[in-house]
């Protein structure tokens, strides 16, 4: 453990930092005991002034005076003889320095051995051990680097243990975390190996030549705040010993030449459905629930905690340390009050273990240790990149971190580019190395980094710059997908990992009055929320039409217009006619007056104005140029498939929607292909083809159902039940019912699903539920102002035809009941429901 150097009555023991005399602790300070480890280096020889103030102060301006102090400190302690100074140069150690006996023993724990801390099991990293073991195996030089408190200390003891027998000479562990200057580094390494080192000149040289025959490991445990000083070191080491394996714990690598970096992640973490025992089998969870049931917590620790331990873990981000330090937080707040908190983690995460050092007994004081050692511009990017909710890429860290405002400048930002790097090299932030590298500041450092960020006074420019670096970023994305640049799929996959910091730039501009920002983000961010979000894309388009006065410019206007009327044309399209008319008022360039008047098309089409639809068809047709990208034209021939489809012309909709069809399919938009393929299936049963609806319905359930479209699936159930009813297979009707009923409520699309459920009854011969659902299916469309389509007419017309002449006037006493019944009730009515 701690090595003990004897000189008479005298004793130190160096990295305990422990001075005594006659057996007798002698209470000197931190910076008197330095100064003693810097002298004690280079026995007998004299040092400067300037050396021990850089040895001790390492580099801060100090008054000559604070040395004389802690002289005078040691020589109270040791003996006047003990320190000699000599005039205008500097001091000289005087007693006799001997060397270590060997393998001496403190407290039970031989020098050199890291302490077990009570041999607790290491859970969750055999698979690390084992890989960082074969490194060793393979490689004289070893890092194990990783953020503070990943756990790179207990692996490091686990290796020094299982390792010693494999080298004749053992091994040798050196705590560095205490030594003040890397200068003291090769007097704490030979002190902890029991080695005689010549007295006198160069205390490399002389441990290098105490090494050279010796076979052994040596680890140096948290090396990183003396990083620079400790490679030059190891590195000579490496050269002139040539049985020597060192292995290295360091919040970063040493970047020397022969060196084997093994970067250490988080434990695993489980899916928050895994059973208990599957869950068990994961590091982090396996970690938390053992300290917890340290705590006396057993009983709290069940499968219904689990989904609460996962979210404890997976906020934590895996680190060792901080899931311990929750788990002591069990017996006050139970699991699931435990992960509500965490919010609060760096005030809530402070009972660590009192054997533990300073640094490491709460997640604040390990982060504040990591943020101590970064260079100024580091410092200044990590809390700058807190304003990131979720991912970011360089540009967007460019963004936000530079300096300057010249936009140029901001690309460059050669600065910011080394300072990332050097956050990424200290685990500070997390890389995903894809085709374009995105980044991420693990949560517990986040929120360090924002409390950094509120204190520095310059949260308010970091949010202007990272809304603006959110608004570029979806909006030349966005544009790039509207104009054909890129896929629709490929837009998304960009811009989905981002929508955290688009919402939270969003509810920025919002805040500060930012009203063309809001307005310019809305229309990309709905894009890139896609249709399974639909709630979410209705409060950014009533959020932002807030914004929308006399004072935005025209274009801007009516280019936002334009979305709004996309969104809404379904379910409102009275106001989507009038917002597509004035856009058209204002533009003027042909590819936006085509999207205006397609836009205006559809929502006509909606309304069943089916003679200003088919002239205004007309007009779009009149400007569309075959030389336009794919994904323009495929508005129009939306457009087209909506007037078909209104004018009751299933055959020429059928042709308009493969169309359609085939335009997606060349710009690459996933969604709307499979959304086109719904509608086909729903034209099918319109048109008569019901075996074609069935056979094609269930081949897209069977793609949907694997994919991540989830609405296009709900609708496709829907159409299904429609279709299969048709064909008489009335179980497998029932069986869909009730597998599209959930989705049907989240989307909020049921009350379409409720006139294929009244059909489904009166055709299982159920009058009395056909009537009910006949009433609900009314009342909420009522609800919602929704209008019934072809399809669904047919439908709740078949059931009324079935079921009205078997009740005769209890049908209206039914239909009234329905129109009472509450939404959960349905599936008990239709006979859907599921346990």
């Amino acid at each position: 453990m701690q090595p003990i150097l004897r000189f008479g009555r005298v004793e130190v023991r160096t990295v305990q930092r422990q001075l005594l005399v006659d057996g007798v602790p002698m209470p000197v300070g931190a910076r008197a005991f330095d100064v003693l480890l810097a002298l004690m280096a280079r026995p007998g020889d004299l040092v400067s002034r300037e050396a021990l103030l850089d040895a001790v102060w390492m580099g801060r301006v100090v008054e000559d005076n604070n040395l004389v102090v802690q002289i005078g400190a040691l020589r109270k302690a040791l003996g006047k003889e003990a320190i000699a100074t000599i005039p205008g140069r500097g001091y000289r150690f005087c007693l006799p320095v001997s060397a270590p006996d060997p393998a001496p023993e403190v407290a039970g724990i031989p020098v050199g051995e890291p302490s077990q801390r009570g041999e607790r099991p290491l859970i969750g990293r055999d698979e690390d051990v084992a890989a960082i073991g074969r490194l060793l195996d393979a490689e004289r030089l070893v890092t194990i680097s990783g953020a503070g408190g990943i756990g790179k200390t207990r692996i490091a003891e686990c290796l020094c243990s299982a390792q010693r027998s494999r080298h004749a000479h053992g091994a040798v562990w050196v705590e560095i975390a205490g030594i003040g200057h890397s200068d003291l580094l090769p007097g704490s390494i030979a002190g902890a190996a029991g080695l005689s080192v010549a007295a006198g000149g160069d205390a490399l040289r002389n441990l290098i030549a105490a090494l050279s025959p010796l076979d052994l490991l040596l680890v140096l445990d948290n090396a990183e705040h003396l990083i620079a000083g400790v490679a030059p070191i190891v590195t000579a080491l490496i050269a002139g010993a040539p049985r020597l394996r060192v292995l290295v714990t360091s919040q970063v690598p040493l970047r020397a030449a022969e060196e084997a970096v093994y970067r250490l992640p988080g434990l695993s973490i489980a899916e928050a459905d895994a059973p208990l025992d599957h869950a068990m089998r994961h590091g982090a969870v396996a970690l938390f629930v053992e300290r917890a049931r340290a705590q006396g917590c057993s009983a709290a620790i069940d499968a219904a905690a689990l989904p609460s331990i996962v979210a404890i873990c997976g906020a934590l981000d895996g680190m060792p340390l901080a899931i311990e330090l929750a788990a002591a937080r069990v017996p006050m707040f139970g699991v699931h009050a435990l992960a509500a908190h965490l919010g609060d983690r760096l005030d809530l995460l402070t009972r660590g273990r009192h054997d533990a050092p300073e640094r490491q007994r709460t997640l604040r004081a390990a982060l504040s240790w990591s943020y101590s050692l970064l260079e100024p511009r580091e410092a200044q990017l990590f809390r700058r990149l807190a304003v990131f909710a979720g991912v970011f890429t360089l540009g967007m860290a460019r963004r936000v971190g530079s300096d300057v405002d010249d936009d140029a400048d901001c690309r460059r930002g050669g600065s910011v580019v080394d300072a990332l790097g050097g956050l990424i090299e200290r685990s500070l932030v997390n890389v995903d190395a894809a085709d374009e590298p995105r980044y991420r500041l693990p949560e517990s450092a986040r929120c360090f980094a924002a409390q950094m960020l509120a204190a520095s006074g310059e949260a308010e420019q970091v949010e202007r710059r990272h809304a603006d670096a959110v608004l570029e970023r979806f909006s030349t994305i966005y544009g790039a997908s509207r104009d054909g640049e890129i896929t629709a799929d490929r837009a998304l996959a960009a811009l989905e990992p981002h929508l955290d910091g688009a919402r939270s730039a969003l509810e920025w501009m919002m805040q500060h009055g930012d009203a063309t920002g809001a307005i310019t983000l809305a229309p990309a961010l709905s894009f890139a929320l896609t249709l399974s979000r639909h709630k979410e894309r209705a409060q950014v388009w009533e959020t932002t039409a807030r914004c929308i006065d006399a004072h935005v410019p025209p274009d801007l206007r009516a280019r936002w217009a334009l979305g709004y009327c996309v969104y809404w044309f379904q379910r409102r399209p009275e106001v989507a006619v009038r917002w597509a008319e004035e856009a058209l008022a204002v533009l003027q360039e042909p590819v936006w007056r085509y999207r205006a008047l397609a836009t205006l098309a559809m929502a006509l089409a909606r309304l069943g104005d089916v003679q200003r639809c088919a002239s205004t068809c007309a007009a779009m047709d009149a400007i569309e140029d075959p030389a336009w990208h794919a994904r323009t034209r495929f508005a129009g021939a939306m457009a087209t498939w909506q007037l078909e489809t209104a004018r009751g012309d299933f055959d020429a909709a059928l042709a308009a929607n493969r169309r359609a069809h085939r335009l997606a399919v060349a710009c690459g938009d996933d969604a709307n292909v499979e959304s086109l393929l719904v509608s086909l299936v729903d034209t099918e049963l319109a048109t008569g083809r019901i075996d074609d609806a069935v056979k094609h319905g269930l081949e897209l359930e069977r793609r949907l159902v694997r994919g991540r479209h989830v609405q296009a699936l709900t609708v496709n159930r829907i159409n299904l039940v429609g279709a299969l009813v048709a064909q008489g297979q009335l179980e497998e009707a029932r069986k869909m019912a009730a597998a599209a009923w959930p989705l049907a409520v989240a989307f909020e699309v049921h009350p379409i699903l409720a006139d294929n459920l009244a059909l489904l009854a009166a055709s299982c011969g159920d009058w009395t539920a056909a009537a009910t659902l006949h009433g609900y299916a009314d009342a909420a469309r009522a609800a919602a102002d929704m209008k019934r389509e072809a399809n669904e007419c047919r439908a709740i017309e078949g059931a009324e035809r079935l079921a009205r002449p078997r009740l005769g006037d209890a049908y209206g006493r039914e239909f009234a009941a329905g129109a009472r019944l509450g939404r959960d009730e349905v599936p008990v009515v239709a006979g859907i429901a599921t346990t």
